[in-house]
């Protein structure tokens, strides 16, 4: 159910503050702007935190045909640009194997998320290519993930224990409730 409220600004630089906003979302529970709830971006971004380890799926040929084509006109320019912004453009769409139903185990994603990250922070690579960025650095890699992850929390809103929705301070760049 999506609330009234706006994205929430969230400014991380590691993967520990991922955690730490899920399990306090998972805690104090949540609503949402947008299409997904915490179950279905966990399990999209422990996906996306195991891709470069383990491989990229292999998009349909036409998409994979595109991304050949723009990885070497835009891939680059589109990761520095993130990077910089510490943001991802609202909309992008995705691989469909990533998106999932509500109906998981909010519990099982988490701890799969959980997973993921710790076995992305325990690798000193190789890395798979990015079908779009293509090769990136051990800090890019972590710092995409960590801005990926904030994308999607962002539009998850935190509840206080009178079930109101927790504002954020103006100005506040990292995020933390009033």
């Amino acid at each position: 159910m999506a609330s009234t409220a706006t994205r929430r600004q969230l400014f991380w630089t590691d993967l520990e503050e991922v955690i730490a906003d899920v399990d306090r979302l998972a805690s104090s529970g949540h609503k949402s702007s947008g299409k997904w709830n915490l179950t279905q971006c966990c399990g999209h971004l422990a996906d996306w935190m195991t891709f470069p380890l383990e491989g990229f799926p292999k998009p349909p040929w036409p998409i994979r045909l595109l991304l050949i084509i723009l990885k070497p006109v835009i891939g680059q320019r589109q990761l520095r640009k993130m990077l910089r912004s510490r943001a991802m453009p609202k909309g992008i769409p995705t691989s469909p194997e990533t998106v999932y139903l509500s109906n998981r185990e909010e519990s099982e994603e988490i701890a799969r998320l959980k997973r993921a990250i710790a076995k992305l922070q325990a690798s000193d690579g190789p890395y798979h290519s990015s079908p779009l960025f293509g090769d990136m650095s051990r800090e890019d890699l972590f710092q995409l993930q960590v801005i990926h992850a904030a994308h999607h929390l962002s539009f998850l809103i935190p509840m206080d224990s009178q079930g109101t929705e927790v504002t954020l301070c103006k100005g506040n760049r990292r995020g933390e409730s009033t």
